[in-house]
């Protein structure tokens, strides 16, 4: 459930982004729009880097890594990650454009997984007294 907020709060950054602020703020439609939007991008960018960000949550839980700063690592490095896999850009031309939305929307993923889930990763392990 917290991967899929995750990348829900992701997904609306990036919507939020494709339209014109001026337009939100006179049609409340714009914004519901925007929303529904950022869903369904979400649900691209979970399919995009599921696995990735499967591998890194099985370790953050096996470890217990409740940082905030390596979720919020992680996630930005998994956003430009899967930026850079869909870039059409030869190697040697450096970072593509896009690349600090991306990453700020993996940074976002990331705050949100830590805020839902990550600040108690690895607490199923502890014993808990009766």
């Amino acid at each position: 459930m917290s991967f899929v907020a995750a990348v829900v709060a992701a997904g609306v950054f990036l919507a939020w982004g494709f339209f014109d602020p001026t337009f939100q703020q006179q049609d409340p439609v714009g914004t519901i729009f925007v929303l529904i939007y950022g869903v369904i991008s979400g649900s691209l960018i979970g399919g995009v880097v599921f696995v990735p960000a499967l591998v890194i949550i099985s370790v953050a839980e096996i470890f217990s890594w409740r940082s905030l700063v390596l979720h919020l690592a992680i996630g930005g490095g998994i956003g430009v990650a899967a930026f850079a896999a869909g870039s059409q850009l030869p190697a040697e031309a450096g970072l593509p454009s896009g690349w600090t939305v991306a990453a700020t929307a993996g940074f976002i993923g990331g705050f949100t997984y830590w805020l839902l889930a990550g600040r108690n990763a690895g607490a199923w392990r502890t014993v808990r007294p009766k």
